[in-house]
């Protein structure tokens, strides 16, 4: 039906944990690589721009996406025009790039496994299914 569920979970009881819903036109497929770039992106935007802040995400390519969005260089801008190349998450990444630019604070990304016993992804993962189901929409800019 077009609607993802997006999850950015702190720890237990934590004020900026979240999760909602995203609706993609009908003339866009949804898929995972949206859901983790608006989850970075819902992240990113609540978060304190003066405060350090750890991402975990068990999605290598929003990663590499991202990391290539808050660096400069030949090498990252080819990596930007690779995950730029899917007009699904263009705009998010561009988002996300900026985003990168208006923190103050050092921002870290780390790769979990899925689905592996990690606590925080596997709870996040299940909040963001919540979220697909029957979670409020997220006022995310730039969206599908």
């Amino acid at each position: 039906d077009g609607r993802l569920g997006i999850s950015v979970f702190y720890h237990h009881g934590h004020d900026l944990n979240s999760h909602g819903s995203l609706q993609c036109p009908s003339s866009i497929k949804p898929d995972s690589n949206i859901a983790e770039l608006a989850a970075i992106c819902w992240a990113l935007m609540r978060h304190p721009r003066g405060q350090f802040l750890a991402l975990f995400s068990d999605s290598a390519h929003s990663l590499k996406c991202v990391s290539a969005a808050g660096r400069s260089g030949a090498s990252h801008r080819r990596k930007r025009r690779q995950c730029g190349a899917d007009v699904r998450w263009a705009a998010l990444e561009l988002l996300i790039r900026w985003l990168l630019r208006l923190r103050t604070a050092q921002t870290c990304f780390y790769k979990v496994p899925a689905h592996k016993g990690f606590k925080g992804n596997e709870t996040a993962d299940a909040l963001a299914q919540v979220g697909a189901e029957k979670g409020p929409p997220l006022p995310i800019p730039f969206v599908c």
